[in-house]
């Protein structure tokens, strides 16, 4: 069975094609490895046919993994043993109800409880799998882990949690409220990570957020914004060293005078919201 939906291989907006090209061979890899462990294939299989959303979900975090732990200067092996941690992180959730997890109300407690069983599951799917790293099995059981002892299943605090899993756990989040479900609307990138930031640094690592931060699009070039003094504008290039300060273009003057503004340069400019043009 091919591993590698084609919904899968979708390229994600807010990534430059760029970083796409250097993790493709890696995702590819990592997939053709499973075909070779029947235990994980079974359950990632499963996953698939029930859960769709998880399994896009998995293939972005890993991707997004990816480039943070390169950023972080983290050698290549184990960047795939970070890789494929992200990859499996939700593996648990094929022993969860199909049901629960396509659920588009409102979850109750217990079922709030189900689902966050999926870490132990995960983890007991896994654990005495050889193929597997060390590094691996934890991001699967730790990556709700928070650094002030907030998360779950275990509570672990600070240097208790691998810095390995806390990049599986920022990409997590981030992709998890970027990605459509049906039980909840699509978060703009920009407040997503208002809100990942206000969690720096008492519960996600500042390395780990300020290295992810380098790899984002928040305005991806073709974005139409509109500024806190009401004039509307296209984003045109942006800075990769502040992602949050692109270059735009102006496009609703008075005067029909198009023009660009570097966010950059002009420090007193800022961007209200998106819009659609």
């Amino acid at each position: 069975m091919a591993m590698y939906h084609s919904k899968g291989k979708e390229r994600i907006e807010w990534i430059p094609l760029r970083a796409h090209l250097e993790v493709e061979n890696i995702i590819e890899n990592l997939l053709n490895n499973l075909k070779e462990n029947e235990n994980v294939l079974y359950s990632m299989t499963e996953l698939m046919g029930t859960d769709m959303y998880t399994y896009k979900h998995s293939v972005n975090v890993a991707i997004l993994a990816i480039l943070t732990a390169k950023s972080l200067g983290i050698n290549t092996k184990q960047i795939k043993e970070i890789a494929m941690g992200a990859l499996l992180h939700d593996i648990g959730k094929v022993r969860i109800d199909p049901e629960i997890l396509n659920k588009s109300e409102e979850l109750s407690e217990q079922e709030q409880e189900t689902i966050r069983n999926h870490t132990e599951y995960g983890y007991d799917i896994v654990r005495n799998d050889l193929s597997l790293s060390y590094i691996t099995k934890q991001i699967i059981y730790s990556h709700h882990e928070l650094l002030d002892g907030s998360g779950y299943p275990r509570g672990l605090r600070g240097k208790e949690i691998l810095k390995s899993s806390m990049i599986v756990t920022m990409c997590d989040m981030f992709d998890s409220m970027t990605l459509d479900k049906s039980s909840r609307s699509k978060t703009p990138i920009y407040k997503v990570l208002e809100t990942l930031s206000s969690k720096v640094p008492d519960k996600i690592d500042s390395e780990v957020y300020d290295k992810f931060l380098e790899n984002i699009a928040i305005y991806p070039i073709g974005t139409g914004v509109i500024l806190e003094d009401g004039r509307k504008a296209i984003v045109v290039d942006i800075h990769r060293a502040c992602p949050t300060r692109p270059i735009v273009k102006i496009i609703n003057d008075e005067n029909n005078d198009y023009y660009e503004i570097d966010l950059m340069k002009k420090l007193t400019v800022f961007i209200k919201d998106t819009i659609e043009l």
